[in-house]
């Protein structure tokens, strides 16, 4: 059996309480608020105690409720109720299992509330969850590719596809962002938005005629950005940097190329 360390702040992590037209809710606690894992294990799952009493329980619809929101994503990753109850002191207690990583850096928001008898959402108490893994190895970039000239169309557009292969020694998944940077060699300005996003979703549509994926094949490790030019654009000489950041921000080599829009 593998053994996963991890230290946690026990200090009850009520950041906020949300006042509404139903303040049934008092003395909101969620414990521990901060998960930093001391060694690499994989995939884990952490508790977070809740607990929270009640002003006037007859006004509630069943039990407290509680909601896990990934904070990068803007979903909700989890949500059940509090189901231990101290009737002496109007007590209702549970617990929050979340699916995380060791080597995850991520930063969740739980909600405690109520549904009261008119069937509206009580007072909200809430807190920041933070989850910081273990940093572990750089990602790889091991091939780039983009056409080394292009020539500006007379008429319709022309597509220029940028992509890289790269790798994680700690998992694909470890992955947040492949990038591609464009950058003027004349002026030394980066294009308007670069650095662009590359992805590995198999989107093979360029979104808007303009830009998008253009990527063959998703999950394949080979990340792609797709752009149009047409006979509006100018003669220019582009850098090309190409370069990956994996979920603890640690971030791999630059490679370079580049790229003459030709007439």
């Amino acid at each position: 059996m593998t053994m996963i360390f991890y230290s946690c702040d026990k200090t009850p992590g009520v950041v906020n309480q949300t006042q509404s037209d139903s303040n049934l809710l008092l003395n909101g606690e969620i414990t521990p608020t901060n998960f930093v894992f001391a060694s690499q294990g994989g995939d884990t799952t952490v508790s977070v105690h809740l607990q929270v009493q009640v002003n006037d329980t007859s006004a509630i619809k069943g039990y407290p409720r509680y909601q896990i929101n990934d904070n990068s994503t803007d979903s909700t990753i989890s949500g059940g109720v509090l189901s231990q109850f101290d009737a002496a002191n109007h007590l209702f207690s549970g617990s929050a299992t979340i699916k995380t990583s060791t080597r995850d850096f991520r930063n969740l928001t739980l909600l405690l509330y109520a549904v009261n008898k008119e069937n509206l959402l009580t007072n909200t108490y809430r807190a920041v969850i933070t989850v910081k893994g273990v940093q572990g190895h750089p990602p790889q970039i091991l091939s780039v590719s983009n056409p080394d000239t292009v020539k500006i169309p007379a008429s319709g557009t022309q597509p220029i596809v940028f992509t890289a292969k790269v790798t994680d020694p700690d998992g694909q998944s470890n992955i947040s962002q492949v990038l591609v940077d464009l950058i003027s060699t004349s002026t030394g300005v980066r294009l308007n938005g670069s650095p662009f996003q590359m992805y590995d979703d198999g989107n093979q549509n360029n979104v808007g005629g303009g830009s998008g994926s253009g990527d063959l094949v998703a999950g394949d490790s080979v990340y792609t950005r797709t752009f149009q030019i047409n006979s509006s654009n100018t003669p220019s000489k582009i850098a090309v940097k190409y370069y990956a950041i994996d979920k603890s921000g640690l971030s791999s080599d630059t490679l370079s190329r580049s790229l003459d829009i030709v007439k």
